[in-house]
Parts: C-alpha cells; structure tokens; sequence
C-alpha cells in the first residue's frame, strides 16, 4: 500500500483525535467557556470528514477518454486512467467493451500519459494500441506495462516516437 492512499486514512484519524481531545479540554471548563468551545469541536470534526471525502474524490482521481468504436460496433475501447497525486506515476490501460453484453478485457497497461496513448481498429477484431517511447513513457522499467490479447479481441501494441 503506498503513502498515498494512506494519507486520508491518517488525516482522517488524525483529526478525529483533535476532536476527542478538544471534547476532553472542555470538561474541566467553566460553562461559559464550554459553549465555545463545544462548536469547534463538531466544526473540527465536519472539516475533517470533508477533507478527506475531498481528497478522494479530487486528488485519487479516475478519467475515462471517449471510446473507439469497432467497425462492425460490437465492441468499444477505452483509455482509463487512475491518478493517485501529483507525486504518483499514471496508471493507464485500455479497456475493451463489448457493447452488448458483460464481456470485457483489460488490452493494455502503463504508466504512460493517457493523453499519448492513441487507438485504432484494423478490423472487426483487431485493435491497435500505440504508446509513446522513450524515458517519458517509463517503459524501461515500467513494472505494469502488458498487452493482452484474448479469443475474441487482439491486440497489437506498437510504439511511436513522440513530437517534441
């Protein structure tokens, strides 16, 4: 598990101590100062929940490009990404639909920029999957990189050199 994901749990909890603890200095208080202090305490713990809330739904975020429909419109390929914050790698794969019905096949992962990875259908049954060479895609060393093609769908990744 990396710290990423870690962090709103941490946050989270963090901040629920702060709630408890600000509970236990009002005790010993005098009434007047108790009524002050008791509307912290919640203020405290609703930012706390929505911080998180809004770190999950903003920073750990997930983008589906439109889909490349095939020529005989049976099956729909996608570029999905999952980006976990800006000091996490892209997590991208292409996914393959098919338009009626549950089948489905995850044809391509990387780190690679969603936005460079481009799509085309040969034929009814065969995709193409290009990706960006060189030390910006990470391949060399890119521990999710596959291809996969099935008995119904293959795939074909190619690289191409980007343009500056």
């Amino acid at each position: 598990m990396d710290l990423h994901e870690l962090l709103p749990v941490f946050l989270f909890v963090l901040l629920i101590v702060v709630a408890g603890k600000s509970g236990q200095w009002i005790a010993p208080r005098p009434k007047a100062v108790r009524w002050i202090l008791q509307p912290l305490r919640w203020a405290i713990l609703v930012c706390s929940t929505l911080s998180v809330a809004l770190y999950g739904y903003i920073v750990i975020a997930s983008h589906r490009f439109p889909a490349i429909v095939s020529p005989d419109h049976r099956y729909a390929a996608s570029v999905e990404e999952f980006h976990g914050g800006p000091a996490n790698p892209f997590h991208t794969s292409v996914m393959v639909h098919a338009i009626l019905g549950v089948d489905h096949l995850v044809a391509f992962t990387s780190r690679s920029d969603p936005r460079d990875i481009k799509l085309e259908w040969i034929s009814d049954r065969k995709l193409m999957v290009f990706y960006p060479e060189g030390p910006q895609a990470g391949l060399g060393n890119d521990p999710e990189w596959s291809c996969t093609s099935s008995n119904k769908i293959e795939v074909s990744c190619n690289s191409y050199k980007p343009q500056k």
